[in-house]
């Protein structure tokens, strides 16, 4: 369940938090050391629609209470006499002042902060246990999407742990928390009311994530690659997953080349069912797989894995998909098919459009790994230097398969040839304006984007699922939120 974090600052602003809270959460945690001029009258008066946590943060632990400690233990002492549903406490206190809380309708939660980085959470959770409590509360600052799936498994292996994470990283686990067994998971009622690095709008994790109707039940999907701040993939998965009622969660998982192996090996002890991968994974994940499809084993690229009985299987939904987008305008049998770049998503879409009868040239800024790939599919390349030959003798389709928004001068781009870029975002790269002013016919990045999701969904629920409603519900999320 959500906790809405009640800052004000001022008392009115906390009551007027409260009556949002009772819309969007089913609890609240008021941070009092936040809350000027709050006093124990106050709290007895204000009006609790819903199970309350009180907290009074001392600064060493990333509060705002400025008096002394003496005074602070004081204080907590006249709060639990209130006898509020959870009162929170941190792990710096003794033993004994813990036991002084103790009420029966109040459950205490012991927290420890780390605002630098995770420290080994074993350690950690043995140090606190020496002080009973109901609910042990570890926040730490994350470095990795690595970090937050080891904190995540954590928490599940300890049932009475509320784990979460700080950070950019520290977001996954509020998103994931009820999946591994979190009680709640604190979120912000607004941009501004954040009160700590990570925190997530009640709104948005509803909204986009379904968290009310997250369980340890739900299956865990997701998108690795880096950068993904773009991909859209979150918004359009998640409501698919939702509409199609598939008790599933889509989140983004930043993941540099060098954390890869790591993280594929934290991803089968979280249970993650399946993955999309995009830049730059697609070739380099292939070495950390059970088995590859023959279709993707001949691509030399994966862009989805599918984890089941404890093995990573790789498929490929990229050529298909592009090819898909490209001939609902034009057929490319016995077509010439220029394609800029020499990647993962250039691979797929050479063998693709082989397979559908295409002449394909590959050239790419880096002309050795362009030549490099147009021999191991029997084809031309080059350097973009050798464009000017294939602009004098024409072509009839060209892909921009490369994040560069712009990869070639403009002048060789063929006047009338179908032009492609396949990156989602923007919808209109400065490559595809260029062609546009040449009067060719557009095929955007969005459009197989949805295609080769299509294929990810078959993938990973088969029958499960109807194709066209996927694509309906795909459509229309990616082509409200496209810039």
């Amino acid at each position: 369940m959500l906790c809405a974090v009640i800052r004000g600052p001022s008392l009115e602003e906390a009551e007027q938090q409260l009556a949002l809270a009772h819309t969007k959460c089913a609890l609240v945690e008021l941070r009092l050391d936040l809350i000027q001029g709050w006093n124990l009258d106050w709290l007895k008066r204000v009006r609790f629609h819903l199970p309350k946590i009180l907290t009074l943060r001392s600064q060493d632990q990333g509060g705002s209470f400025h008096e002394s400690e003496e005074k602070r233990l004081h204080k907590i002492r006249q709060l639990a006499a209130l006898e509020p549903d959870f009162l929170d406490v941190e792990s710096t206190v003794s033993p004994e002042f813990v036991q002084e809380l103790k009420r029966a309708k109040t459950q205490i939660i012991l927290s420890f902060h780390d605002f630098a980085q995770m420290p080994p959470l074993q350690s950690v959770l043995e140090g606190m246990r020496r002080c009973p409590a109901d609910i042990y509360k570890i926040a730490v600052m994350l470095q990795s999407s690595v970090e937050a799936l080891e904190l995540l498994t954590f928490m599940k292996a300890n049932s009475s742990v509320l784990a979460m994470g700080m950070g950019p990283f520290g977001s996954l686990t509020r998103i994931l928390s009820p999946l591994f067994g979190g009680r709640f998971t604190y979120a912000s009622l607004s941009d501004n009311l954040s009160s700590a690095p990570g925190q997530i709008k009640a709104d948005e994790l509803e909204f986009i994530y379904h968290h009310s109707e997250l369980t340890e039940a739900t299956a865990l999907y997701g998108l690795i690659g880096d950068p993904i701040v773009k991909s859209l993939s979150h918004l359009s998965h998640n409501r698919a997953m939702q509409q199609l009622k598939l008790s599933s969660v889509y989140v983004k998982f930043p993941v540099p080349s060098q954390q890869l192996p790591d993280f594929l090996n934290m991803a089968k002890k979280a249970s993650i069912r399946g993955l999309s991968v995009t830049m730059p994974l697609k070739e380099q994940v292939m070495a950390y797989l059970d088995d590859v499809d023959p279709w993707a084993q001949r691509v030399g690229a994966v862009n989805t894995l599918l984890f089941e009985e404890g093995a990573i299987k790789g498929f490929n939904t990229d050529g298909k998909g592009a090819l898909d987008a490209i001939e609902a305008k034009m057929l490319v049998k016995g077509k010439k098919v220029i394609l800029i770049g020499a990647g993962g998503a250039c691979k797929a879409l050479v063998a693709e459009a082989q397979d559908r009868g295409a002449v394909v040239s590959i050239f790419n800024r880096n002309a050795e790994r362009a030549t490099d790939l147009a021999k191991l599919f029997d084809c031309e390349g080059g350097g973009l230097d050798q464009l000017e030959g294939a602009f004098q003798t024409g072509y009839d389709v060209i892909v921009n398969t490369t994040p560069s928004a712009m990869p070639i001068a403009p002048q060789w781009i063929y006047p009338g040839a179908l032009a492609m870029d396949i990156a989602l975002q923007p919808r209109m790269t400065e490559f595809l304006h260029h062609a546009q002013l040449k009067g060719c016919p557009l095929v955007f990045g969005y459009e197989m984007f949805i295609n080769q999701a299509l294929g990810q969904f078959k993938i990973w629920y088969g029958r499960a699922v109807n194709l066209d409603q996927v694509k309906t519900i795909l459509q229309e999320v990616v082509e409200k939120n496209i810039t």
